[in-house]
């Protein structure tokens, strides 16, 4: 009963302590609906057919097993769905990713998971791109955004 180190407690007015399965449920919700709206909602469940502890024991059996949601993922990325779907069937029969299908993984992984990746990039540029570097090239801005977000510390 305890949130980031605070204490859940009754409702003096309702005289009820809240529940830790509604609360940590309405914290999910809260999240996803802040992270991913409309057609988008659904990108976290077709992405549920690349983890393998989603399969059923014999989902490898189906010929149709995933494509429905792997079609889906390819025409939100604007990649070939046919290729996705013979890569896809390709992934169920060796349990190994194939190359047709690294640019569907890839475009996966870059859905941002929280919005503080995003601020923190913008904080960087705050700091990057000042009035007195405002007439950096692109190319230099983007080097040096890219240093102060993956690169190791100066240090």
């Amino acid at each position: 009963m305890k949130f980031k180190g605070i204490e859940l407690h009754k409702n003096e007015r309702h005289g009820s302590a809240i529940s830790s399965t509604d609360f940590y449920k309405s914290l999910k919700e809260a999240i996803r609906k802040r992270l991913l709206e409309g057609d988008d909602a659904d990108l976290p469940e077709y992405a549920k057919v690349f983890d393998s502890k989603y399969w059923s024991e014999n989902s490898g059996k189906h010929l149709t097993f995933g494509e429905a949601e792997i079609r889906k993922l390819a025409r939100k990325f604007c990649l070939n769905e046919r290729e996705a779907v013979h890569g896809f069937h390709e992934y169920l029969q060796e349990n190994k990713f194939p190359d047709i299908l690294l640019p569907l993984k890839h475009s996966l992984g870059t859905i941002a998971i929280s919005s503080s990746e995003c601020e923190r990039g913008f904080s960087q540029m705050n700091l990057i791109v000042t009035s007195t570097r405002s007439s950096m090239l692109v190319r230099t801005t983007s080097a040096l955004l890219f240093i102060r977000i993956v690169g190791p510390s100066l240090t």
